[in-house]
């Protein structure tokens, strides 16, 4: 009784398989695949040159600004709103570090805590 259950179940998928139907066909189903151009690349590097006029300081001496744009400002992060604020400068222990322009330091270690509002409000 299975076999004879399961032989007229796949007599119908089969018979269900219409190779007349153009919708269905193998030919109309590989004659509409499109070829897609790939997307440009993004610059995902930076160019000191962008920033030659500015007039800042490098914050720490013989320490070269980042190449990799997730380390510079407007790159993805899981935290603050999804964007990176500012520049990652990798330097060792001990290394000197000055202020680029007048302002306040807001992080300088792995345990970052939101500063409030209303002091975010006086340092505008």
């Amino acid at each position: 009784m299975i076999k004879i259950s399961l032989f007229i179940i796949l007599a119908q998928l089969i018979s269900a398989q219409n190779l007349e139907n153009a919708n269905t066909s193998p030919i109309h189903i590989l004659g509409t695949i499109n070829k897609i151009e790939p997307p440009t690349q993004l610059d995902t590097l930076f160019n000191p040159l962008w920033v030659k006029d500015l007039g800042l300081l490098l914050p720490c001496k013989n320490i070269k600004i980042p190449k990799s744009a997730s380390r510079l400002p407007n790159a993805p992060r899981d935290y603050r709103n999804g964007t990176h604020r500012g520049i990652d400068f990798f330097a060792n222990w001990g290394t000197e570090v000055r202020a680029v322009t007048k302002g306040f330091v807001i992080r300088a270690d792995h345990n970052y805590k939101e500063y409030p509002a209303d002091f975010r409000v006086k340092m505008l």
